[in-house]
């Protein structure tokens, strides 16, 4: 059973960026790496496909991230309210209580 090497997608698209610079050729890309020509063009046909996604996902990603700083805005503001409030009934005293004292 041959031990399978497994590259990270970074490194997939390293490579796949070497055999299109036109410096050196896929094949010697390949032995380079010691993968296959079949595999190249299958991960190079992949970061084709997925390339115009990589550009949507900034628009969604920024809407996403201004929806989350709203709410971070909102739960410190939370936080500050409950804190005063808290603040305020260890001023006073006995205001903690739920039941008329005796």
């Amino acid at each position: 059973m041959k031990n399978r090497r497994t590259f990270t997608a970074r490194q997939r698209v390293q490579i796949v960026l070497q055999g299109l610079d036109g410096d050196t050729s896929v094949a010697e890309v390949c032995r380079r790496h010691q993968i296959s020509a079949t595999l190249y063009y299958r991960w190079r046909d992949q970061l084709f496909e997925n390339a115009d996604r990589l550009f949507e996902k900034k628009g969604k990603r920024s809407a996403e991230l201004e929806g989350l700083e709203a709410e971070n805005r909102r739960l410190k503001e939370v936080i500050a309210e409950v804190t005063a409030e808290n603040l305020d009934l260890e001023k006073t005293p006995g205001a903690w209580r739920t039941t008329p004292p005796f």
